[in-house]
């Protein structure tokens, strides 16, 4: 279970729109916790309960709701008042959460971008990137990322569309210093790292190769190295060892561990002097 963020704001305008038609009223709410994201609800709130009886249950399984008669007869466990009350209602208005768009999950997995365990859309960092996703050029903003108000979906809005502004003015990509390559003769296709690669980096495309007299079409992996960040997620991955990374071969790091292991010598024998 989530909170929506907008379920009880909901059900404030609702109790307004309804004391607006009929100031006489009777309302009860029946709520579990309310939860208000803005001062401007919880004053609302303040003043709608010298109006309204905001009542809390114990549990959703303990509330029993009958139709008949053209009313809806409610009984319920009052926490507060540790008994079971009952009454009938001309008018029964739930607060009904959002969800998840159902191509949520299938878009999620060709974009290569990450969900929450709800099903939207995750952020690449909460407070630092809160519109960006991992893989670049692609952003978020509205109900995908999480239920939310009008204006504050368009504050959102906002903001991506001058993230990708930011953009889209350079004319171009810096791309990062260590990116990874396929070497294509080595390659065989199989297209283990296009799966694994968490930045939609690798598109596997047809190559023409000839051989004698026939022309073959083989398919091999291409990295787009704009997109590519270096993780070396599909160095590790190729069966075949089809692929590096620029400024990390296995040379460069032999180089290293060789040069550590020569300061670690020439330490221990100061140490031992």
């Amino acid at each position: 279970t989530y909170c929506s963020n907008i379920c009880c704001k909901v059900a404030l305008k609702n109790i307004e729109k309804l004391l607006e038609i009929n100031p006489n009223a009777h309302i009860h709410v029946l709520y579990r916790e309310l939860q208000f994201s803005d001062l401007n609800a919880e004053r609302l709130w303040r003043d709608l309960r010298k109006e309204v009886s905001f009542e809390r249950y114990r549990s959703i399984n303990e509330i029993d709701i009958t139709d008949g008669n053209g009313k809806f007869h409610v009984q319920y466990e009052n926490l507060g008042a540790n008994c079971k009350i009952e009454y009938d209602s001309d008018l029964l208005i739930l607060a009904t959460p959002e969800i998840p768009s159902k191509g949520t999950e299938k878009l999620a997995q060709m974009l290569k971008v990450p969900t929450t365990k709800d099903g939207f859309f995750l952020e690449a960092h909460v407070k630092l990137r809160p519109v960006d996703f991992a893989t670049e050029g692609i952003f978020l903003c509205g109900g995908a990322h999480w239920p939310k108000w009008i204006d504050e979906s368009i504050t959102q809005a906002y903001a991506a569309a001058g993230r990708a502004a930011s953009l889209m003015v350079k004319g171009e990509v810096e791309t990062e210093g260590i990116t990874s390559y396929v070497n294509e003769d080595k390659c065989i296709g199989c297209g283990r790292c296009a799966e694994i690669c968490p930045y939609a980096a690798i598109e596997m495309l047809n190559f023409n190769k000839k051989m004698g007299i026939y022309n073959i079409s083989e398919k091999k992996a291409h990295i787009i190295s704009a997109v590519c960040k270096g993780c070396g997620a599909c160095v590790a991955e190729c069966p075949v060892g089809a692929i590096n990374q620029r400024h990390f071969s296995k040379f460069q790091i032999q180089k290293q561990i060789d040069l550590l292991e020569g300061i670690n010598i020439k330490s221990s024998k100061i140490a031992e002097k």
